[in-house]
């Protein structure tokens, strides 16, 4: 059960974390013959949204890929800045990469994301006030007692740069234990820096759709939200 320890005020509490013209007029004596339809079709999905200044990181896959992996492939560019762009059915959320101090919990994410393994995925586990958890793909399944404790097929270290400082809107990897860290992650709701044990690599800031956090789906009690927060379409942006 993969989780994240609180400390003495909130002890009580713990997160669940498992191993979309008008044509021209016709010339004098021109045949009047169709015209092609050079228009989008009705149904074009709309691009995916980048933040000014950023371009699409293209996709490895170009469906929805959550089988396990044996490990994340090396496909980020430290050099270079990447926000992740969460288009959930709460709202729109972009976060910053934390590259430097966190290029592990970065190239996971953006290797995953890129196979589009997290659209479709819930936030499974929300609490106003702490943190909303995702990225666990067990809850594409139907059967809500798994949820919590999936995740890519494998693990890596973790990336504690003292002191971590989980604010507001911080984003950080869901764990069950030390190197624990797969494809679970938690965007923090308050600042729980006083609260949270500095066991989390923390590997991003929410920097667009603050406002939509409020909005997620929060859970009853321990169990996940009766209608919970779908991301239904996650990609990386880059600059």
């Amino acid at each position: 059960m993969r989780g994240i320890t609180i400390a003495a005020a909130m002890s009580a509490l713990s997160i669940a974390c498992g191993s979309d013209p008008v044509s021209p007029p016709l010339d004098a004596g021109q045949a009047d013959v169709e015209q092609p339809d050079t228009s989008d079709p009705p149904d074009a999905a709309p691009p995916e949204y980048c933040p000014a200044g950023y371009t699409l990181t293209p996709f490895l896959s170009q469906t929805a890929t959550t089988h396990a992996y044996a490990h994340a492939e090396n496909v980020i560019d430290t050099t270079k800045d990447y926000v992740a762009v969460l288009e959930t059915s709460a709202g729109r959320i972009v976060w910053q990469f934390h590259t430097k101090t966190a290029p592990l919990a970065t190239n996971s994410f953006v290797f995953l994301a890129l196979h589009h393994f997290f659209d479709g995925i819930a936030f499974h586990r929300v609490i106003a006030n702490f943190v909303a958890q995702g990225g666990d793909p067990n809850t594409l399944a139907s059967d809500r007692k798994t949820w919590g404790t999936g995740g890519p097929g494998y693990i890596f270290g973790d990336e504690i740069v003292p002191p971590p400082s989980y604010g507001k809107a911080a984003v950080a990897m869901a764990n069950n234990g030390p190197n624990t860290s797969g494809s679970q992650f938690f965007i923090t709701l308050a600042d729980l820096t006083a609260k949270l044990s500095p066991s989390y690599t923390l590997f991003g800031e929410v920097t667009e759709g603050a406002s939509v956090l409020p909005n997620i789906a929060v859970s009853a009690g321990s169990q996940p939200p009766t209608t919970p927060t779908i991301m239904t379409d996650v990609h990386i942006c880059q600059k």
